[in-house]
């Protein structure tokens, strides 16, 4: 998943439901295979649990990876650190609790270029323009 990289892509996002404490994979097109999943080091963002940063109107600022193709497992950041073991694939399957998570999906430029969550929230207050929707 993604790093503390800040070339990274800058993705803002709405969900369902308040997902910010589970663990995402990513599925292929057809949501019937696991294409991505994190190590138990991967779900570490700049030294913290890489939880979404709460933004403006209910958005989040992803610190993880996600994509359109994400989905959301039963597991915590906090139990998910503390498995012994990567859950295998089947398991990560079978954790899945929201295959369609997402209202919208926004791909805003490089986290490089917003220096603070004002920033960010000033992408949402001029309603995305210069982003590209995702979903």
């Amino acid at each position: 998943m993604q790093s503390s990289n800040m070339q990274a892509p800058l993705i803002i996002y709405k969900t369902t439901k308040d997902y910010s404490n589970h663990i995402p994979i990513v599925l292929n097109e057809s949501r019937d295979r696991i294409v991505s999943y994190p190590a138990m080091t991967d779900i570490y963002f700049n030294g913290a649990f890489a939880k979404p940063t709460r933004l403006a109107s209910g958005f989040l600022l992803d610190n993880f990876g996600v994509s359109a193709n994400s989905v959301y497992t039963s597991f915590t950041f906090e139990e998910y650190a503390k498995l012994e073991k990567v859950p295998s694939l089947q398991e990560l399957m079978e954790s899945v609790i929201d295959y369609n998570p997402f209202i919208e999906m926004y791909h805003c430029g490089k986290r490089d270029d917003f220096e603070t969550t004002n920033d960010i929230n000033n992408i949402i207050r001029s309603k995305f323009e210069n982003c590209k929707r995702i979903r």
